[in-house]
């Protein structure tokens, strides 16, 4: 169980906020689960081949297990609804990447849920998000089971857009007429960098946003603080 802050709702859009312990699967005890109690285990050589390939086609995070031995994992976050009436689940998984069996069920692990109507976004989220890095640093590290050293690493981070409008804080949405996290392309009538505009070379095209931009301009200073903390 892990504490954050979430929201309670009063009456009409009015809330408060209150403290509230949120159930949590760590990486680490599903991974000791999965490979020590269930057995599973990946080909190295598959390990290694994706590695290689990542550098080969140098990829961002080529280099982040020096040796290939490091096992790949994804978390993936998404919401449902579980109500007629429309209400949310958010929710947060493990997956190992190179792990894929028939039933798609049966590759994904959740982490931790909670009721959309609760989340204040990284304030509810942060403090779950701090606990499983903090377990994935051990994973990276090297998980001893049954008497054999696994090594994991995290090489796929995905969710749809209203989840990383959640996670991030974002400051555009689907909602917004200038809603891209890319771009500065608008959906306002006569807007310079209107959506409506299909050239090959469309004015949008050149407010394309850099890395540094992103984090400057989409995500609010208090999460990138927390992110750079972290």
């Amino acid at each position: 169980m892990v504490p954050t802050t979430v929201k309670e709702k009063l009456s009409g859009d009015d809330f408060t906020r209150t403290q509230m312990e949120i159930p949590l699967f760590l990486p680490e005890d599903i991974l000791e689960y999965l490979v020590g109690t269930l057995g599973l285990e990946i080909e190295q050589q598959a390990v290694e081949k994706y590695w290689l390939h990542a550098r080969t086609f140098d990829c961002p995070w080529k280099n982040v297990s020096l040796d290939s031995s490091h096992w790949l994992l994804g978390l993936y976050g998404d919401a449902a609804k579980y109500s007629p009436a429309g209400q949310k689940n958010l929710a947060y998984f493990l997956n190992i990447v190179l792990w894929a069996p028939k039933s798609s069920r049966m590759s994904r692990w959740l982490l931790f849920s909670m009721e959309m109507d609760h989340c204040l976004g990284p304030e509810s989220l942060n403090p779950l998000f701090n606990r499983i890095v903090k377990s994935l640093r051990s994973c990276y590290n090297g998980l001893t089971i049954k008497g054999q050293t696994y090594r994991f690493a995290v090489s796929e981070l995905r969710g749809d857009w209203e989840w990383h409008v959640y996670a991030f804080d974002l400051q555009r949405n689907w909602r917004m007429h200038t809603f891209c996290w890319r771009c500065d392309v608008s959906r306002k009538p006569g807007a310079p960098c209107s959506m409506l505009d299909l050239e090959d070379e469309p004015d949008w095209a050149e407010t394309q946003l850099s890395s540094i931009q992103f984090l400057s301009r989409m995500i609010s200073p208090s999460t990138a603080s927390s992110l750079s903390s972290n």
